[in-house]
């Protein structure tokens, strides 16, 4: 059998066109879960999932099963899900707890909470055998976001996360305590795309005033600039962040305080709003609250799978080259009103629930995608905007919204990593 040639991504990925391929092709997805997935960092749970000894939960990394669990020291561990003995799931529930050790439920094999192989059963049947422990993943937190990689020797995870690291900061300090929860429960959807179509639409700012057409027409919101305003009138920036992340940076276009909130001059602060804003400002001063009032959390991707979708937690779990599972959680403040985080939860409803205006348009559109890419392959235009980018204050690459410069900093990265 003649072994098959390696694939050129230089050429599938260049210079703003994508070949097609890289949303239908099996061997193209297998690549990616091997190198983007097994190899390089990607986002897994956030620690307040586990906030106890013993707590668990279960996540992929690429199709490969593992536990987030905390252990008995208070450390996060991402373990195996999957018994060395016959391969036997370990966990069968989303989450809970398994106090001091796992217990496998085939022949009673018990591993700790690191990943160690505790003890067997008729032991004497294995003597002198070198049972193996769980497989333990390379773990980095950052601000209580937990990311992992099967590598043993992964690039340094400060140096992958880069100036991404801000996003998080930035969507944390929205607490005046700096920290934020994820227990409210993750909504899941399975779309029938790639995995791609979706970072990139998340991440689009060229597709709002068409696709989301009907937010606009029905209420008054926030993305009210981007549907309506033409297109020298739009103030909302595309910001490359360098390693592949980006932001659409919609506070340009804010009018008011807390409009990420939901809040405008025609709709006037709640007295818990007003007692948040006091809390910031006596947390962090006047300046710095004051940006945290107008701007908010930002809506940026950190690449490969974790979107930080304003006052929404989302990240994808990948299985097959045309279906994509996201799941998604309202980002809960801690320090703040009970009212405060409601208003959060109603939001994540508005926007990313089963009957909302965006979840069910843009899993509609993708769809489209990925049906016609069915057909003969074709090259897919991302450079719209290349030549009027500017750096911005940071040195970050910075364009009009509608400008592709976002999805160009991913496929820039996906290349850099496929190729590596």
């Amino acid at each position: 059998m003649t072994a098959q040639s390696a694939i050129d991504y230089s050429t599938i990925v260049n210079n703003g066109i994508i070949n097609s391929r890289v949303y239908n092709d099996e061997r193209i997805f297998e690549d990616e879960i091997k190198k983007i997935f097994h190899e390089g960092w990607s986002f897994v749970a956030h620690e307040s999932e586990v906030p106890k000894p013993g707590d668990y939960v279960r996540r992929s990394i690429g199709r490969e099963p593992y536990l987030v669990v905390r252990n008995r020291d208070g450390e996060v561990n991402v373990i195996s899900n999957k018994c060395t003995h016959r391969g036997t799931l370990l966990c069968q529930e989303e989450k809970g707890n398994v106090r001091g050790a796992i217990t496998c439920w085939y022949h009673g094999w018990v591993f700790g909470l690191d990943g160690d192989l505790k003890s067997v059963p008729y032991g004497a049947g294995s003597r002198g055998l070198d049972h193996k422990c769980l497989p333990k993943a390379t773990v980095g937190n950052y601000r209580g976001f937990i990311f992992a990689t099967l590598n043993p020797n992964p690039i340094n995870f400060r140096d992958y996360l880069g100036e991404g690291a801000s996003l998080i900061d930035r969507a944390v300090e929205c607490s005046p305590v700096g920290e934020i929860r994820l227990n409210a429960g993750w909504a899941k959807f399975l779309y029938k795309t790639n995995w791609k179509l979706q970072c990139e639409n998340n991440i689009d700012g060229y597709h709002v005033n068409y696709v989301h057409a009907s937010l606009a027409r029905s209420i008054e919101s926030r993305y009210n600039e981007a549907v309506l305003a033409g297109e020298d009138e739009l103030k909302t920036t595309a910001v490359d962040w360098g390693n592949g992340h980006s932001e659409l940076f919609l506070a340009a276009g804010f009018s008011s305080d807390l409009e990420w909130l939901g809040y405008s001059d025609k709709k006037p602060m709640k007295p818990f709003a007003i007692k948040y804003c006091d809390q910031l400002r006596e947390a962090y001063g006047d300046n710095r609250a004051s940006r945290i009032i107008h701007d908010g959390p930002p809506h940026a991707l950190i690449f490969p799978n974790l979107f930080l979708a304003e006052t929404n937690i989302v990240y994808y779990e990948v299985d097959q080259v045309g279906e994509t599972v996201q799941r998604h959680t309202p980002m809960l403040l801690e320090g703040v009103s009970d009212e405060m985080n409601t208003r959060i939860i109603r939001l994540c409803e508005a926007a990313l629930g089963p009957s909302s205006f965006f979840l069910p348009d843009d899993g509609v559109i993708t769809e489209r995608q990925q049906a016609a890419f069915e057909g003969v392959p074709m090259e897919i235009d991302l450079r719209r905007g290349m030549g009027r980018e500017n750096k911005d204050g940071m040195g970050l690459m910075e364009s009009h919204v509608t400008d592709e410069v976002t999805n160009r900093a991913f496929w820039s990265r996906y290349r850099e990593v496929m190729t590596a």
